[in-house]
């Protein structure tokens, strides 16, 4: 239960540091050619997206076909 009192407590750095997190996988997938670190980079837009409440899919994510 410590864990959860930490992250209501400082919910506003925990948020920072995640979306930063994700802005630095950004910039490493955009300079590499492996298509293995954009799928990890795509899990992790997709939780980043839901933990903002986004419903509505926005741009198709790396390892995913047209289609789905």
């Amino acid at each position: 239960m410590e864990i959860f009192a930490f992250i209501a407590a400082n919910w506003e750095a925990v948020l920072a540091v995640l979306f930063a997190v994700h802005g630095v996988a950004v910039a490493v997938t955009a300079m590499t050619d492996t298509p293995e670190d954009d799928k990890v980079v795509g899990k992790v837009y997709k939780f980043l997206e839901a933990l903002a409440g986004v419903s509505r899919k926005t741009k198709q994510l790396p390892g995913e076909s047209k289609l789905s």
